[in-house]
């Protein structure tokens, strides 16, 4: 490609104090290939510089401040996540009038292959094509006479209909404010509809509950994008507008042809199948509570277990026994907000799996999804396989959640907030106490049942950052999902929410409930 040509209106230059050229006059950008690069309006670089170009090394916020501010513009990069569905993103962003940006994708030294000009409000914009995983961007700018210049880093992620979909199902969920329970069984209907929309468009023998005969051909993209913008509008009907756009700009990126209208089609059916089969599951009961706090949700239908009762644990503790008595001594010196035993680790792993604060809970399902969003993220899996990854972790906690739920029922044994006040007045728990009975810990049985699930699939030993509560300035770092799983769990003792035994039997309960859904799932290859 040739060089850009520079001429000037008058071809008149002057020597800086710093050794650089600078123009008096504003120069006249030629065509390169035919092409006007810049309106005479606008001043450029005034020298040669190469279609691919490595700048000087950069000199960010040097004085003056020399501002880049870039963001990710998608309908579907909600919530700061930069997830999106599109396979071409907009990158737009504001730097200094009439400053040149450059761009290039990844982040080893080399060439930016791509420029614009900012106008003369600062702003600019790049159209960028971005494949499935996470896609880093670095973005060069400077201004037309080289004095100043700054460089920024962006990372998008485009998940495929699976991860969009899951991200866009927490985004539901947390705008509606669903308990537990009822999170973990909608994210399940979602993914089990993805997943036998998608095998039966890629491999029909491994559909789990619904089998229909597909078009051959059909585009497993187009039926996993169906299935979830269909379940999602009937699951959370006053944020139908969103599933909507999101569908929108989904089935954008997909070619206008034959296979990706039966695979629309095929979404749908196994939809509006997958929701007739649990239209009567019980999770319409009423209220997750009764009047007396009584979880309701134990006599929902399982994904795969017989029953909520399958694994009931057995009996807690009594009051007044060495074990009953170690575990409230225990929970009374780390669990009160005054504690002088729980160390800041402790603290910060209480409040980060409680979402981030004390009084704001986040659905465990809901972070753990999270989770799997993340490191499935880069994988590179099929679609079926990621499909059967999700119904799989889903399946374990709605599940969970019934057979936690049975065991609060059967139990009825009291908070720590209830039992330890009538010994020691003082004490208050750190974190808000959830009114469900205590035993088993319905935290530590989603922990538990997602980690077996995950470590089956992923591996039981991959290092792992959980950015799930970013947006509250923590992240945790963590060697394997069980270790991520093991502090979830006792995270509810240094928060005064739970006893140890608690703890421990949902740990246990979790555990035979993802073991019982991954020996009883189809194993798509």
């Amino acid at each position: 490609m040739k060089p850009w040509r520079l001429q000037t209106e008058r071809d008149a230059r002057e020597r800086s104090g710093d050794g650089r050229t600078r123009l008096r006059s504003r120069p006249v950008v030629e065509s390169l290939e035919g092409r006007t690069l810049l309106s005479t309006a606008r001043p450029a670089h005034p020298r040669t510089v190469p279609a691919a170009y490595k700048p000087p090394t950069p000199t960010p916020n040097r004085f003056p401040p020399y501002s880049l501010d870039s963001m990710i513009e998608s309908p579907t990069a909600g919530g700061g996540s930069n997830s999106i569905f599109e396979g071409n993103v907009a990158i737009t962003g504001s730097t200094h009038a009439y400053s040149v940006v450059w761009l290039s994708v990844g982040t080893k030294p080399g060439y930016f292959l791509n420029f614009t000009q900012a106008n003369i409000k600062g702003q600019y914009t790049f159209v960028v094509p971005v494949g499935y995983g996470s896609t880093v961007l670095q973005l060069f700018a400077e201004d037309a006479i080289q004095d100043y210049s700054s460089i920024e880093q962006l990372t998008v992620n485009r998940g495929n209909p699976v991860e969009a979909w899951d991200a866009i199902a927490l985004q539901a969920i947390n705008a509606s404010g669903l308990a537990a329970p009822e999170a973990a069984r909608d994210l399940a209907v979602l993914h089990s509809a993805q997943y036998d929309a998608v095998a039966n468009a890629t491999k029909p023998g491994d559909a789990y509950q619904v089998h229909i005969a597909a078009t051959k051909g059909a585009s497993a993209e187009a039926a996993a994008n169906s299935a979830a913008a269909t379940v999602l509008t009937e699951l959370f009907p006053s944020q139908a507008s969103m599933f909507t756009a999101a569908e929108g700009s989904a089935l954008a990126g997909l070619p206008a042809t034959p296979a990706t209208t039966a695979g629309n089609l095929l979404g749908i059916q196994v939809a509006n199948q997958t929701l007739a089969n649990r239209v009567n599951d019980g999770s319409s009961v009423g209220p997750a509570l009764s009047t007396d706090n009584t979880p309701q949700f134990a006599r929902v239908t399982p994904f795969v277990i017989s029953s909520g009762s399958a694994f009931r644990p057995p009996a807690p503790p009594s009051p007044g026994s060495a074990i009953y008595d170690q575990a409230l001594a225990e929970v009374s010196a780390l669990g009160r907000v005054s504690s002088t035993t729980r160390t800041p680790r402790q603290t910060s792993a209480a409040l980060f799996w409680n979402g981030g604060s004390a009084a704001s809970p986040v659905s465990d399902p809901v972070h753990w999804n999270a989770i799997a969003e993340q490191v499935s993220l880069n994988r590179k899996d099929s679609l079926l396989i990621d499909a059967r990854l999700f119904a799989e972790l889903d399946f374990a906690m709605a599940d969970a959640a019934i057979t936690a739920s049975d065991a609060q029922t059967t139990y009825q044994e009291r908070r720590p907030a209830s039992a330890i006040p009538p010994i020691d007045p003082t004490f208050a728990p750190l974190l808000l106490t959830p009114p469900p009975p205590s035993y088993v810990s319905d935290q530590a049985t989603y922990a538990s049942a997602a980690s077996k699930v995950l470590s089956s699939a992923i591996g039981p030993n991959l290092k792992f950052t959980d950015n799930s509560e970013a947006a509250s300035g923590v992240t945790r770092s963590f060697s394997s999902f069980d270790a991520a799983a093991t502090e979830d769990g006792q995270s509810r003792v240094w928060g005064g929410a739970n006893f140890s035994f608690d703890v421990q039997a949902g740990a246990t309960l979790g555990t035979k409930v993802a073991q019982a859904v991954l020996a009883g799932f189809p194993r798509a290859k």
